[in-house]
């Protein structure tokens, strides 16, 4: 899966719009996140994320996943070194992949000392606290399958 993954995202571009293709390509065998219901399947929640972090610096980097249709970069938490946003695309595929290859993978920042944290956003609107919180509830990444002996060898 891995594998797959790496080739999708660095296969060189052949034309406007090639490796997203590809992206989305992949993600499509995946199940959509469980909140998945309308426009929220499209919908990321993003976490450490730098303090001094921009808007279109997300948009750049999200978008070689898909179309981004909307970033909100929520206020700093006082007491808190980082920030958290929302990212909507305007296919769930292109969540689903960028969920798949970006989260607690890629940085920022060269000096941070872990990747961000994507998670499919929750439903709520304003005033609901139900946005953010805690990754363990919200079925961040599908299951993998489990490994199994090939040619008599085990599986790391």
């Amino acid at each position: 899966l891995a594998q797959a993954i790496l080739a999708a995202v660095t296969r060189r571009p052949r034309g406007p719009g090639a490796p997203r293709a590809g992206v989305r390509a992949m993600a499509a065998g995946f199940p959509a996140p469980p909140e998945a219901g309308g426009d929220l399947a499209a919908k990321l929640y993003v976490a450490s994320l730098p303090y001094d972090i921009e808007e279109e610096e997300i948009r750049k980097v999200f978008g070689v996943y898909g179309d981004v249709v909307d970033v909100h970069v929520n206020r700093p938490t006082e007491g808190r070194p980082d920030r958290s946003a929302f990212v909507r695309f305007e296919e769930a595929a292109s969540a689903t992949a960028a969920m798949l290859v970006l989260s607690e993978m890629y940085k920022f920042r060269p000096g941070a000392s872990e990747g961000i944290r994507i998670c499919p956003a929750r439903g709520g609107g304003k005033g609901d606290r139900k946005g953010g919180g805690d990754f363990a509830d919200r079925g961040a990444l599908p299951a993998l399958p489990q490994a199994t002996s090939v040619g008599g060898l085990n599986p790391p």
